[in-house]
């Protein structure tokens, strides 16, 4: 969030692809595109990113350039328009294109320029799978429990344990993002459960 936020304020690319009204200017949409492609490259969590531009109703992202109205997320972009709220968004599905399958991510949207009237917005998406494996190497699910569940008590990871078998210990819910996050002990595990404390 940080990392788009700065873009949002110093990117040049952003900027003069922003400012301008022509989706066949080659040179400009190749400079926004390469900072895309770096934003992606330098934090592997983003599964896909876009740009997209109010003058023309433009989308730019690493596999095309195409008006709104054919873009393969064109609701969800139509739906922060009217909303402008920038913020992480519960679990959702995207797809970029209509042969593909649809895919399970979070989404943060941040208006560019940030400091003054918008011209554009960039949105980053982060697959549901990436954040699951990032969080299964934080804990031994044989030993504990984690439960993520976003603002509308719906879950976004759960580790797949009979409820029956599990002590909750520890609830917390994110100012940043709304969502709430449970762990525990799985009560018939003991035995590792110590062993892990060794």
């Amino acid at each position: 969030d940080y990392k788009v936020l700065r873009e949002s304020l110093v990117n040049e690319s952003f900027q003069k692809y922003l400012n301008e009204k022509d989706m066949s200017n080659v040179p400009i949409n190749l400079k926004a595109l390469k900072s895309l492609r770096e934003l992606k490259v330098n934090y592997p969590i983003i599964d896909s990113i876009y740009l997209v531009r109010y003058t023309d109703q433009s989308v730019l992202s690493l596999g095309t350039i195409a008006k709104i109205s054919d873009y393969g997320d064109h609701q969800f972009i139509n739906s922060y328009i009217e909303q402008r709220s920038s913020q992480w968004t519960d679990g959702r599905l995207f797809r970029e294109f209509p042969n593909q399958g649809e895919k399970e991510v979070v989404s943060l949207t941040r208006p560019v320029p940030f400091y003054s009237k918008s011209k554009g917005f960039l949105v980053v998406n982060v697959s549901l799978e990436s954040l699951h494996k990032g969080i299964l190497e934080m804990y031994d699910p044989e030993v504990s429990y984690v439960r993520l569940l976003d603002r509308n008590g719906n879950e976004v990871y759960k580790e797949p344990v009979n409820q029956e078998k599990v002590q909750v210990l520890t609830r917390l819910t994110s100012n940043y993002t709304g969502w709430t996050i449970e762990s525990g002990f799985i009560k018939s595990n003991f035995r590792r459960i110590m062993e892990s404390i060794n």
